[in-house]
């Protein structure tokens, strides 16, 4: 496994700055072509994240199943990783190899703040009609508008 992936997953911020510092490939991909910016995220590791973001992180890089970091931090609830990817002009829309958004994998996971942040962020719900009512009821642009005659 290259060696900024598993400073990463070790969360030791210092190595990742070392490593960048000396050259190291910013988009290198690991087990499942997981990026150090894809790992960042998952664990909720802002200050790595950042740093990724500034050694020119690509937000665009998927793993093998066309998932991006914002996915990841989505579905694990990190609010601030992913303010700092919407931040990096990530796509808020790009879908999985399974059509799956960020939107969703944060729905599937039950992070309803998480959906509420997507959503005010432009997250497009419209793209999630499985998403549980419940969730996207708690959103303004999501509110069911009566029928008339009801």
């Amino acid at each position: 496994m290259p060696i900024l992936l598993l400073a990463t997953l070790a969360t030791d911020l210092g190595t990742v700055q070392l490593l960048l510092a000396r050259g190291a490939d910013v988009n290198v991909r690991g087990p499942g072509g997981l990026t150090p910016l894809a790992w960042a995220a998952f664990q909720g590791s802002r200050s790595i994240a950042d740093e990724l973001l500034r050694a020119g992180a690509n937000v665009h890089c998927v793993d093998d199943m066309g998932r991006s970091a914002l996915m990841y931090a989505a579905m694990m609830g990190h609010r601030p990783v992913v303010k700092d990817l919407v931040a990096a002009s990530t796509d808020l829309n790009a879908r999985d190899c399974t059509g799956r958004t960020a939107l969703r994998f944060a729905t599937m996971a039950g992070q309803s703040a998480m959906v509420s942040t997507l959503l005010s962020l432009g997250a497009n719900g419209s793209l999630e009609p499985e998403a549980p009512i419940s969730v996207a009821n708690s959103h303004p642009s999501m509110k069911r508008r009566p029928r008339p005659g009801r």
